[in-house]
């Protein structure tokens, strides 16, 4: 009965190891790119809103008179006129 053993050296082994370990690295290296980009543009969206947001409180800030607040269920002059004209609906009024 023959017996036959043959073995072959792989001599690119370990040069196979460092390009998948090197794909591996670039891999990494892009999902932390896309994190900071995610959150760059979050930031810059909030810092957006945020000026939106200021900008609506300037404009409340500047047009509310608490010298025209009389109470709720009171009208002031100008509400009791557009009231009667049926420019407003009562709830509107409180």
């Amino acid at each position: 009965m023959p017996f036959t053993v043959s073995y072959e050296v792989d001599y690119l082994a370990p040069k196979r190891s460092i390009e998948a370990a090197e794909a591996s690295y670039q891999a990494n290296a892009a999902d932390v790119e896309n994190v900071r980009l995610l959150v760059t543009s979050q930031l810059a969206g909030d810092y957006f809103n945020l000026r939106e947001l200021d900008s609506e409180l300037q404009i409340l800030t500047r047009t509310w008179k608490p010298s025209k607040r009389i109470g709720p269920g009171k009208f002031t002059p100008q509400w009791r006129r557009r009231f009667r004209i049926g420019d407003v609906a009562q709830e509107e009024t409180c």
